[in-house]
């Protein structure tokens, strides 16, 4: 009989244990960053490096499904707030473009906002991008018209 925590999974080459091990790690990491980012405003790691360790919760998320909760960075967006920042409601939803580094994921963005307003391929709409500085934010648009 195989012990499961002792067998590699093929796509990280690391066993149950160990992946529970990295995933506390990569989780601890990710929430020292956010409270650093959002509370202190004193972020002590590159943006590069935040994404880099997200993007290895998540893959280990995948692999070890048994080891995601709902308590995740990956399930959660940012962090708690500085004091003196209060909730502001958009007037439109704002949606999460999330990690874009290739053309598509921008394409894959508009796949998912097209299926949630519900439009088709060949309405046409425009996407603004406006700089802030810790990354970029867009605003999507439709024509009345079309």
């Amino acid at each position: 009989m195989t012990d499961e925590t002792k067998m590699t999974d093929p796509a990280t080459g690391l066993t149950a244990e160990a992946a529970k091990i990295e995933v506390r790690s990569l989780t601890d990491a990710i929430e020292k960053a956010n409270d650093a980012y959002h509370r202190q405003d004193a972020p002590e790691i590159s943006d590069a490096e935040y994404d880099r360790l997200k993007r290895r919760l998540l893959a280990l998320e995948a692999a070890f499904p048994e080891l995601a909760s709902d308590q995740s960075p990956t399930q959660k967006v940012g962090g708690a707030l500085a004091e003196g920042f209060g909730k502001i409601t958009h007037e439109v939803r704002m949606l999460s473009l999330g990690n874009a580094f290739e053309d598509e994921d921008v394409s894959e963005f508009d796949g998912r906002i097209r299926s949630y307003l519900g439009l088709d391929s060949a309405r046409r709409w425009l996407i603004r991008r406006s700089l802030k500085l810790t990354g970029c934010r867009s605003r999507c648009a439709t024509n009345r018209e079309g």
